[in-house]
């Protein structure tokens, strides 16, 4: 508390009271800079402000870098039909359609597409950079499959930081996809001719 000094002389003994200091108090508060003491410390060296600024800004965006992948996308685009050329095609409901078009975009995400697709020769710029374990998963992570509404187009897109090698993805991947369900069209029709064949081989021993 503030206040003047008091003496009191008593013979030969003189007492003397001090006021109490605020000093404490006022050294403990500036142990936090204010926004004004940085505004002038910043005003005075604006050498060393610009400098701190700058690795400042620098080490923020190589953190920002780090965390944040940048992305590019590539897609492939493929003409999906349900029905094939037969002589007597068969009609589909709307429901059969979306079944369908459903379980062709769980093929091009399923394992066997997939470990075909890493295996092309589009992937070898990858090589190295694969994870030893969950390939197939690391894959399917970077993959997107949508089918456009309204239309028998299926749209296989890849994401990677390169846009070279998310074309490379897509192609891949893509690639894979009609290989595989090339080959199993080409099985169904040749199981539907075995069934003619021996419906007809039936007909001729009546």
């Amino acid at each position: 508390m503030g206040g003047t000094p008091f003496h009191q002389d008593d013979g030969d003994t003189t007492i003397a009271v001090a006021p109490r200091s605020h000093s404490a108090a006022v050294s403990r508060s500036r142990e936090i800079p204010e926004l004004t003491d940085l505004v002038f410390a910043c005003r005075y060296r604006p050498i060393r402000t610009v400098l701190l600024g700058g690795i400042l800004s620098s080490v923020l965006i190589a953190v920002a870098w780090s965390l944040t992948e940048p992305r590019f996308e590539a897609e492939g685009l493929v003409h999906v039909r349900e029905q094939q050329d037969v002589v007597f095609e068969p009609k589909t409901t709307r429901s059969e359609d979306a079944a369908f078009f459903h379980s062709q975009e769980k093929l091009v995400l399923s394992p066997q597409v997939l470990t075909a697709a890493l295996q092309r020769e589009e992937m070898a710029e990858f090589a190295g950079q694969l994870p030893d374990h969950g390939k197939v998963d690391w894959l399917r992570s970077r993959l997107r499959v949508d089918m456009q509404s309204g239309s028998e187009v299926m749209t296989i897109s890849a994401a990677h930081r390169s846009p070279q090698k998310a074309q490379a993805l897509t192609n891949a991947v893509t690639g894979a996809y009609l290989v595989e369900i090339t080959s199993r069209l080409q099985r169904d029709r040749e199981l539907r001719e075995r069934e003619l064949q021996r419906a007809a081989l039936a007909a001729d021993r009546r």
